[in-house]
């Protein structure tokens, strides 16, 4: 006795007339078949041997055939698992009779067993109510922070079609559309980030340990939003904001929300380490985003490549070309990493951590300048512009 064959399932479509099934695998018993039928609804439905069908050729090698009691509707789905009881029925006793056959039985039923976890043989999309929530979910988890536009529908159908197309349970399928949809996000979040358009809300896609998320730099607290507030920056300033990194992070995207798009306008942004470890003031260059185009689109940030180090006080930067209205940090968010009481004592708004130092516009110096600096106060007249970053796990 052998199980030569990997086919342990039979599907049926419904045509409203036919009763007799064929399937081509063989049964030890009747009750090992387990019999589904989905409906034009998506609702499975489990038969019971006996009322709803009986088995001829239970033993064969060759198969034999399910005959319904009544021809399964037009274009309802029959699915027949070979699905034998995870038991030992065999008794051997000591000094008792032994049949090779009786072992050579149990022996098949326990490949059949194995054979059924494996689970379904599924061929096409799955669709049970089941599944169907757990899409809706991942759908709702994927766009959330997003606007709802063609791109992202596009993306989102593409990638459940793809993670439905031929999977062997239930639960790789679910693990497969659940990493479709971050890739689906993550492929539009790029998107986004190459062609304009709006700013996107700060938010976090994680797929395991893998995942990114867009920050505003030098907001303390919950930065979960980039303020509304915009202030008119000048030009031939190096304005610098501090930021911590409280594990190794990798940098993949910077840009800053223009208020004011004209002819020629462009900026550059970048990240300057600590002077030292005692010494928290901006010192060497790490990043120089290059050129970015602010004369086409409000939202353009830039491709970037630097990985940061846990425990650093890091400075993101930004010098303009034109002087112009930018989306600005939230005043009431804004670190203070200098050690200034806030206020200092007879100010009414006590200097932060921002500063400033007049700069020519161009290519950003590789340390960054000390001579006279000029702290952005909480309240006074200096702008500090809204850096935004994507931070994504560090290779």
């Amino acid at each position: 006795m052998t199980v030569e064959s990997l086919v342990n399932t039979v599907e049926f479509t419904g045509d409203g007339v036919e009763t007799s099934i064929p399937f081509d695998f063989r049964l030890i018993a009747a009750e090992d078949l387990v019999i589904t039928v989905t409906d034009l609804d998506d609702v499975e439905t489990t038969l019971v041997l006996g009322d709803d069908y009986t088995i001829d050729g239970v033993g064969d090698y060759e198969g034999g055939t399910i005959e319904l009691e009544e021809p399964l509707p037009e274009d309802y789905e029959l699915l027949g698992e070979r699905s034998p009881a995870r038991t030992n029925p065999l008794s051997l006793t000591d000094q008792g009779p032994l049949s090779p056959a009786d072992i050579g039985v149990q022996l098949d039923r326990m490949v059949m067993m194995i054979q059924s976890l494996h689970g379904r043989q599924v061929t096409g999309p799955v669709g049970t109510a089941e599944l169907t929530a757990a899409v809706a979910t991942a759908v709702a988890a994927a766009m959330s922070g997003y606007s709802t536009t063609a791109q992202m529908n596009t993306a989102i159908a593409a990638a459940i079609t793809a993670a439905l197309a031929s999977y062997a349970t239930t639960a790789s399928v679910t693990s497969a559309i659940t990493a479709a949809l971050v890739a689906a996000a993550l492929a539009v979040d790029n998107a986004n980030g190459r062609s304009g358009g709006s700013a996107p809300a700060v938010q976090t896609v994680q797929n395991g340990a893998a995942g990114v998320s867009w920050h505003v730099l030098g907001q303390r607290e919950n930065a979960t939003a980039m303020s509304s507030e915009t202030a008119t920056v000048t030009l031939d300033y190096l304005y610098a904001i501090p930021f911590f990194v409280p594990r190794r992070v990798k940098i993949d995207r910077m840009g800053n929300y223009n208020g004011t798009l004209s002819a020629g306008d462009e900026y550059r942004l970048g990240i300057y380490a600590p002077t030292s470890a005692g010494d928290l003031y901006p010192g060497a260059l790490l990043l120089d985003s290059g050129v970015i185009d602010g004369s086409a689109s409000e939202w353009l940030p830039a491709t970037v490549d630097v990985t940061l180090n846990p425990g650093n006080c890091y400075w993101a930067v930004a010098i303009f070309k034109q002087s112009k209205s930018v989306r600005c940090n939230s005043r009431a968010q804004l670190l203070n990493v200098l050690g200034f009481v806030e206020p200092l004592p007879g100010i009414q708004d006590g200097p932060r951590g921002p500063i400033r130092h007049a700069q020519a516009y161009g290519a950003l110096p590789a340390t960054f300048p000390i001579a006279s600096p000029d702290f952005i106060l909480s309240g006074g007249a200096y702008a500090y512009p809204a850096i935004v970053a994507r931070f994504a796990e560090p290779s």
